[in-house]
């Protein structure tokens, strides 16, 4: 990966979601909701929006939600920002049918995914166990129960940090950090360091979930990737490059080149 995809990655991280700007709140005060929509309106006749190169993004990670203690949308909530902030295909299914750490590397395989993560109840494991050589990893929720307030973070935390341990990661003052406890899990920032989104992104890679590519309409056309229109502004910016001349070319002749 590019150091600029992981800046892209990293700004993506910092300043969209877990820990919010104080210059992108500023700006967000200082611009109305009409002028907010003007300004992505000329940007988007401009460029025609973004687009996703689909042959880049390759390999799944899943997670399989077999419970319901703890409810789902965060959980959901969860993978989709793992999706936004790796640019990779992560995704969270439910399943009605109970899976026992036991049964979950089977229950990863035969779902397709490269690797996964089953959120169930057995009362014989402890929150998160990994198991590293499977790719996969086991949260048991029954611990994480108790608390309707916290019950969910707890359970975000540890899909976190279950993607973290899968890859060998461990990484001082952010979640993927070893607990002993649910205190201490309590205790955990919402937070990714930059060095372990650095080591996600990498080790992502090498097991095969590699990121996509995501430019503006016009950039795509430009490298000659872009799909075919979806509207009148991608319309006109795909006729820009593809559109054949109206008028033929003329080459004059110049005597003092000879041609």
């Amino acid at each position: 990966m590019n150091s600029f995809l992981k800046k892209s990655l990293v700004a993506t991280l910092i300043a969209g979601v877990l820990i919010p700007s104080a210059f992108s709140q500023v700006k967000k005060e200082r611009e109305t909701e009409e002028q907010k929509a003007a300004r992505k309106a000329r940007m988007y006749k401009k460029l025609g929006g973004h687009v996703i190169n689909k042959g880049t993004m390759k390999g799944k990670f899943i997670f399989i939600n077999t419970q319901t203690a703890i409810p789902e949308e965060p959980l959901r909530e969860t993978a989709k920002s793992m999706a936004d902030f790796l640019m990779s295909d992560f995704s969270l299914q439910h399943s009605d049918s109970p899976v026992s750490f036991v049964d979950a590397a089977k229950t990863v395989k035969a779902s397709g995914a490269t690797a996964g993560v089953v959120i169930g109840r057995d009362a014989a494991m402890p929150a998160l166990t990994i198991v590293p050589d499977s790719l996969c990893a086991y949260i048991n929720v029954t611990p994480l129960e108790g608390d309707a307030k916290l019950s969910p973070r707890r359970v975000r935390l540890e899909m976190w940090r279950a993607l973290g341990y899968l890859y060998g990661i461990d990484f001082e003052g952010c979640m993927l950090h070893p607990v002993k406890t649910i205190d201490e899990l309590d205790e955990l920032p919402n937070a990714l360091s930059q060095e372990a989104l650095y080591h996600i992104t990498h080790t992502l890679e090498q097991s095969g979930i590699t990121p996509s590519t995501r430019a503006t309409y016009r950039t795509a056309c430009k490298e000659g990737w872009a799909p075919a229109p979806t509207n009148d502004v991608q319309q006109a910016i795909w006729n820009e490059f593809h559109e054949l001349p109206t008028k033929p070319v003329s080459i004059k002749f110049d005597p003092k080149k000879g041609k």
